[in-house]
């Protein structure tokens, strides 16, 4: 993904509004030699600090995240508490999981391939009401998000997560900060 990820960089970082467009950066990060043993990250970072606990998107990691969060969720579909695989998790649990996880910032990067490849083919419009809530916080630092949209977007705000808010909260202080 290295060469495809300077491409995306590249764009994400010229769709950014032009206040966050010196502060908020996006790295791909990729541990470990081997490309199928390694893990691999996109990091989001504010003011050249990385944001890992409002958002992170990671492959192994996330799967760790999900299945932990699925021991809690249906305890009688769960066998083994000490070590659920994601893999064999049965789909409606796996699904709630990820939800939870998605609620708390955490994504994996097949998440993040997918909602680019939406940011960049939905019109602004709908990435902002898009239920992926990755989608939606590319979308509330676009630089086609303007203060009038954002100002509509106050009230179903307060029902977003936490990370999400923070993102909101920052793009509209720098909205305010600027005027």
């Amino acid at each position: 993904m290295s060469k495809i990820w300077s491409k995306t960089r590249k764009h994400l970082k010229s769709m950014l509004c032009i206040e966050l467009r010196d502060r908020l950066d996006y790295h791909y990060i990729a541990y470990g030699s081997d490309s199928h043993e390694g893990c691999y990250r996109v990091a989001v970072f504010l003011d050249g600090k990385e944001l890992h606990n409002k958002i992170s998107i990671t492959c192994c990691h996330f799967y760790r995240t999900v299945s932990s969060i699925a021991e809690n969720i249906d305890e009688k579909d769960v066998k083994e508490k000490s070590q659920v695989s994601y893999w064999r998790l049965k789909d409606e649990i796996k699904e709630k999981a990820e939800k939870k996880a998605n609620e708390r910032g955490r994504f994996g990067l097949l998440d993040f391939r997918v909602a680019y490849e939406l940011f960049s083919t939905l019109k602004i419009e709908e990435c902002i009401k898009h239920e992926s809530l990755l989608l939606r916080f590319l979308a509330i630092v676009d630089r086609r998000v303007g203060k009038r949209t954002l100002n509509r977007l106050n009230e179903s705000v307060k029902s977003w997560p936490k990370w999400l808010q923070y993102f909101y909260s920052l793009r509209v202080g720098v909205k305010e900060e600027k005027t």
